[in-house]
């Protein structure tokens, strides 16, 4: 009896545990359904611990937009069915989309920001580029650029070099008010990265997703990304663990 009871108290505990962790996160699935924001809005907010969404879209002599499908139809492996993408065409058009979003509060020392990133093919020119900006206020503190080419580079150095259509994860941990590490698996599945960035310009509390204009008509081009999530750092965590486990657990003695 107390043996089962201990265990439940355990299973309790640990799924409090995670739900406390979170800080902040938001995906795809949490937009355009049925009594839900549609993400092309500006101010659209299906998330936690986020501000709203914010939309920059440039359509030249073109097309520029946003919309939540399938990264298998680009043959992205890995993400969810409905998650966030961008499409802008044809090469030379000017056509442009910026997808921008705050945090709630800028991050403080140890906490995560992390999201998922779907990308296969090049944009197929040099004057095109897709990638993601970490900030702080109008100060640019990380830029991640894929061009015309397998490197995706961070700061202008090689961050990734091989092809691959895997999607991946990547990790920004404030470290202290002007130092952030970033790592992370590439889509190939195999090259890592972990380096950490000293001397910017402020703590990240907000970000922004680019894609110029590409070639038309070929899917493996567009870029996806999904599951945002900011966590407290790991010791935070482990605390919170153990004092929710020794609450319950006083709780089931006083029950038994």
């Amino acid at each position: 009896m107390k043996k089962t009871l201990l265990l439940g108290v355990l299973a309790t505990s640990l799924a409090a545990s995670q739900a406390f962790a979170i800080i902040a996160s938001d995906d795809a699935s949490n937009y355009n359904g049925s009594g839900e924001p549609a993400w092309a809005s500006n101010g659209a907010n299906g998330g936690t611990g986020f501000g709203g969404w914010g939309f920059a879209v440039t359509a030249g002599s073109g097309a520029a937009g946003t919309f939540i499908g399938d990264p298998s139809a680009a043959g992205i492996s890995g993400m969810s069915s409905n998650s966030w993408g961008f499409y802008a065409n044809p090469i030379g058009s000017g056509a442009n989309i910026d997808a921008s979003r705050g945090f709630s509060q800028a991050l403080q020392d140890g906490e995560t920001f992390s999201f998922q990133w779907g990308l296969n093919y090049d944009s197929f020119n040099a004057s095109s580029n897709r990638g993601f900006n970490l900030k702080s206020g109008g100060s640019q503190l990380l830029n991640i650029n894929m061009g015309d080419s397998a490197t995706i580079k961070i700061n202008g150095s090689n961050m990734f070099t091989n092809y691959g259509s895997q999607a991946f994860v990547l990790n920004f941990q404030q470290v202290s008010e002007t130092s952030i590490r970033v790592y992370g698996t590439g889509r190939n599945g195999s090259e890592s990265y972990d380096n950490t960035f000293t001397g910017l310009a402020g703590r990240a509390d907000n970000f922004q997703f680019y894609f110029n204009a590409t070639e038309s008509g070929v899917d493996q081009r567009q870029m996806y990304f999904n599951n945002l999530s900011i966590v407290p750092e790991p010791a935070t965590l482990g605390l919170l663990g153990m004092g929710v486990v020794l609450i319950m657990f006083r709780l089931a003695r006083r029950r038994a």
